[in-house]
């Protein structure tokens, strides 16, 4: 009998490096053969760079191509502007992939917060849901977060497209049975369980100093501008940092798309501080397991992305998050009983003495929030070895 693949058909790109540690992290839950694991990607070239092809068959879905040729590409690109067909665009760029499913694969939406960003893509989700099933594939949208605003009856109906909904914190868990979605079954990340990948470069640097690591990013910032609130307040953290501390201070990326790169803001950043000689910036586009390695080093972190967050919580760092969504409300929520003193809501990162405030919180309670992670990710590896069980049952 012809084995089952699982197939991560909404897979982003890695060069968000929080989509990367999902598909790896999975591949890790999954114990599947590499043949038996396909991710779909407009990203080849992040793919390769990541080293995907490790654990994973990477299947291309190429751009539709402009101009009047070929015609069937135009066709498709008119009927969608048209809304002839809303799907035709859809259809023409997954066209050769859709065509591998199989009887009996597990098609795996990787949802993360994409159900908060507007209705196209919600509505590819859709399609691609759809196809999948109609191959006779079961469908499971795994590690969502989705604001409860966000439910309304064309998202639900979406959602229910789905075999499994398996959330990763409990704000969604609640919002999504509270508006009747069935087969909803809650477990953590399973980036808490991405293996660290050791950077030779950094062992030496991490010996002979003490680091507070920060992640920052155009989401936060709301923009690139580097006179906004929100970036003179980090600015003014950084120097209370330094100022009061022996630490030095580490800048550390992990989105690397060209219209969201975290080292636009970080490079500015890295040039106010460079003469101090105390702020170093990591610019190698390293993977997911290397930038947890490296943040797995810092004495502190304060985290945007919330995969650079959770790399932190699972390797035992005292952590603030710098949350702007549900889900980093709802992991930390999980993790301590409660997010207040753990997530700074971005929305008001315009004063840096309450960010210094929150800081230091998380200073006071070191030794109770690293003996609280690491007992929470023992517990969350036992969850999510359920879930790689329960994901091998599926059929």
């Amino acid at each position: 009998m012809e084995k089952k693949d699982y197939i991560l058909y909404t897979h982003i790109g890695c060069g968000n490096r929080g989509c990367e540690a999902t598909a790896r992290s999975l591949s890790r839950m999954l114990e599947c053969e590499k043949d038996n694991m396909i991710l779909y990607t407009k990203d080849k070239d992040d793919e390769k760079q990541c080293g995907t092809e490790q654990y994973a068959q990477i299947v291309p879905v190429e751009e539709i191509p402009k101009g009047i040729f070929p015609i069937s590409a135009f066709w498709a690109r008119l009927k969608n502007y048209l809304k002839i067909d809303v799907h035709a665009r859809a259809a023409y760029e997954y066209k050769d992939a859709l065509s591998l499913v199989k009887k009996g694969d597990l098609g795996i939406s990787t949802g993360g917060d994409v159900f908060c960003y507007g209705d196209t893509l919600r509505d590819r989700i859709g399609y691609l849901t759809d196809r999948v099933k109609q191959a006779g594939g079961k469908t499971v949208l795994c590690a969502c977060s989705i604001e409860e605003e966000k439910l309304n009856e064309g998202l639900l109906n979406i959602l229910n497209k789905f075999d499994y909904i398996l959330p990763r914190e409990s704000f969604t868990t609640e919002y999504l049975k509270k508006h009747g979605c069935k087969n909803v079954k809650q477990y953590p990340d399973p980036a808490f369980v991405l293996p660290v990948e050791e950077v030779e470069e950094y062992k030496e640097l991490f010996a002979k100093n003490e680091y507070v690591g920060i992640n920052f990013s155009r989401y936060t910032n709301a923009s690139e501008d580097t006179t906004s609130r929100k970036f003179t307040s980090i600015v003014g953290f950084m120097e209370h940092i330094l100022d009061t501390t022996n630490d030095q201070i580490m800048l550390i990326p992990h989105v690397f798309w060209e219209d969201e790169r975290d080292l636009v803001l970080l490079e500015q950043l890295y040039h106010h501080f460079k003469n101090t000689g105390r702020v170093a910036l990591v610019k190698k586009h390293y993977n997911c397991s290397q930038l947890k390695y490296i943040i797995s080093k810092c004495k502190y972190f304060i985290g945007a992305r919330t995969h650079s967050v959770i790399a932190a919580y699972s390797t035992g760092v005292p952590t603030l998050a710098l949350g702007y969504s549900i889900k980093s409300k709802g992991i930390a929520k999980d993790i301590f009983g409660s997010y207040e003193d753990y997530v700074f809501d971005s929305k008001q990162l315009t004063c840096k003495e309450e960010l210094i405030e929150a800081f230091q919180k998380i200073v006071d309670q070191e030794e109770a929030i690293k003996e609280c992670l690491n007992r929470k990710t023992k517990e969350f590896s036992e969850e999510l070895k359920e879930e790689g069980e329960f994901l091998r049952t599926l059929s």
